[in-house]
């Protein structure tokens, strides 16, 4: 996998989408995309999702958080939204993107 750089400066990441909400202040990360395949990208996004989850605790999940969880909630109970085994999900992408 290409190697990353990561700039000095850091900026302000942008605010969720969906609630608005902001996630506070980032180091800048660049990865060589657009000479990464596929494969390489999926693997970094893994291997970034692996750490993140080694610390989990370490991480106070915002208030908000637990208000679009109990809509998503609400919204599966109503038949109105499914979801994929993470796992079986990873495998489809993979079918179809590489």
């Amino acid at each position: 996998m290409p190697s990353m750089h990561v700039a000095g400066s850091s900026h302000r990441l942008p605010p969720c989408p969906e609630s608005g909400h902001s996630y506070g202040v980032a180091m800048e990360a660049v990865l060589p995309l657009a000479q990464m395949t596929t494969e390489e990208k999926l693997r970094a996004m893994e291997a970034l999702w692996a750490d993140l989850t080694r610390h989990a605790e370490a991480f106070e999940s915002p208030a908000w958080h637990a208000d679009i969880l109990r809509e998503r909630d609400q919204r599966v109970a109503e038949g109105k939204e499914t979801f994929e085994d993470w796992d079986e999900a990873k495998r489809e992408l993979r079918e179809r993107l590489l």
